[in-house]
């Protein structure tokens, strides 16, 4: 049996990337040995185990000499499947068993190996296969078309069975795919015509404009099927998503162990991710593996995060969900390690006018002491990130048994206009610009809200396509919207908490 080095290319999972690595296999003469440096005891024994049993059962010997596995650089957490197709890699061209290509290719892989030698995936193939620096990559079958995600001009091979190894690695290397340009995303604004917001009811506008602006948005009203409707009304309104948006969601879905061999997950939809106020900070904000997968925040990346009955959700999860707005992702730290996961969603929110669940304020039957609790949570940080209050108890002409239209909304912007920005793309006329100084005189405003209504303000005005700077009309309509009161007299419990 000849002894060898041999060195192949990996990645190992980490969020919603991966890290690329390299798998080094030296064979040499001694005792009997599978000893894999660079990462924890823990797994070792069951990667030497299914290499083993592969090996053989693909019709290869398994050498009874000294072998040394190294990953470099060092990932710090336990092996896990996907570095068992290179290790057999190494470990075949390392013993002489299998030829080695040129030497000036550098031969890269990733997968799980089963017992009797297939190849199988892996949490994550997709992330790991755009982090892989090989220039020719043996991967496990995929239903995907692995061109958008291949490193580089590396060429993909796909691999049912270790026995199919030899005749890849033989054959010379498959010129690779161009590289897939995905076209460019869909125009900001919308095609339909400038009286598109004519003759909706005024849920029905309401929704149009949150959803067309991505809105971050809070239904008020007794818990029932008419909240309900209200929020599956909000989901079928998303608009689909564009290519490289759906690219970047696909990826997600992948690290996060999401079953991508169902043609479902493959569609355009955007994700709508409805979270339990019962569930854990962990499976809400993700890193619940030693790879860090991504929970419900980044599942929701570029889509709906619903949160029904929002003041039963823990206060830790608020605050979280708080930064996570601001910040558009959340970083998760686990022992010494972290990893900052893409957490840009749209909050659609929805919680009763106070616990009793009374119609209004006067009817409420709360004490004093339960209703100051209830109202914490409403009050701050939270609210003051809403942009669209839809009130259903005090909504004039709103009937539940009316269902709502299913409307065709295509996004304003992908990313919310910052606050410095603001004046010089939505430029607003003198009375628009003294009715928001005249909200937060008044103190029904804080200047971050004044930032929400002008921009709910710039949308309605893109929607209805007016010229001009936004005049008072559209303004008092975004601040109606932001009070959640037609009448645009704003209630006690949606007012800023005192400073």
């Amino acid at each position: 049996m000849s002894t060898g080095l041999y060195r192949v290319a990996s990645a190992i999972p980490h969020g919603v990337t991966a890290r690329a690595v390299h798998v080094d296999v030296h064979v040499a003469q001694g005792l009997p040995s599978f000893t894999i440096v660079g990462v924890p005891d823990q797994g070792c024994r069951e990667t030497r185990d299914r290499v083993r049993a592969a090996v053989i059962n693909a019709g290869y010997r398994w050498p009874s000499i000294r072998i040394t596995v190294a990953v470099s650089p060092s990932p710090r957490i336990p092996p896990t499947a996907v570095l068992d197709l290179p290790i057999a890699v190494g470990l075949l061209v390392a013993s002489g068993q299998l030829q080695a290509p040129d030497d000036e290719e550098l031969l890269g892989g990733f997968g799980e190996l089963g017992l009797d030698g297939s190849v199988r995936p892996v949490t994550g193939h997709l992330p790991i296969l755009c982090a892989v620096q090989g220039d020719r990559v043996f991967a496990p079958p995929m239903r995907i078309d692995p061109v958008p995600f291949q490193p580089g001009a590396a060429a993909v091979i796909e691999l049912r069975h270790l026995n199919q190894l030899d005749a890849a690695i033989k054959q010379p290397c498959p010129v690779p795919h161009p590289p897939n340009v995905a076209p460019g995303a869909k125009a900001d604004h919308p095609t339909g015509s400038p009286d598109q917001l004519n003759g909706l009811s005024a849920l029905e506008r309401a929704l149009m404009i949150a959803i067309a602006g991505g809105h971050h948005t809070l239904i008020v009203g007794s818990q029932g099927p008419d909240r309900s409707g209200v929020l599956q009304a909000l989901t079928r309104l998303v608009p689909d998503l564009d290519d490289s948006e759906w690219h970047e969601q696909i990826l997600i879905q992948s690290a996060a162990g999401a079953d991508l061999d169902d043609p479902a997950a493959y569609r355009r939809n955007r994700p709508v991710r409805v979270v339990d106020p019962g569930w854990s900070l962990a499976h809400i904000v993700g890193g619940m593996s030693s790879t860090m997968r991504p929970g419900e925040f980044s599942l929701a990346h570029q889509g709906l995060l619903v949160m029904d009955n929002l003041h039963l959700l823990a206060d830790q999860v608020l605050q979280v969900l708080v930064s996570t707005l601001d910040a558009r992702s959340v970083r998760v730290a686990r022992a010494a390690r972290s990893v900052e996961l893409p957490a840009h969603f749209q909050l659609v929110a929805a919680v009763p006018r106070c616990l009793c669940g009374a119609p209004t304020t006067l009817d409420c039957v709360c004490s004093e002491s339960a209703r100051a609790r209830f109202l914490s949570k409403l009050r701050g940080g939270l609210l003051e990130r809403i942009e669209v209050v839809i009130d259903l108890d005090r909504l004039s002409g709103f009937d539940p048994l009316s269902p709502i239209r299913d409307l065709d909304i295509t996004r304003i912007a992908h990313d919310p206009i910052s606050d410095e920005v603001l004046p010089t793309v939505a430029p607003v006329d003198p009375h628009a610009r003294q009715a928001l100084d005249d909200a937060v005189t008044g103190g029904r405003l804080s200047h971050r809200g004044m930032a929400s209504a002008w921009r709910v303000a710039d949308t309605i005005q893109r929607l209805t396509q007016t010229a001009g700077p936004i005049g008072l009309d559209v303004m008092l309509e975004a601040l109606h919207l932001r009070y959640g009161n037609p009448d645009g007299a704003p209630y006690l419990h949606l007012t800023p908490s005192p400073r």
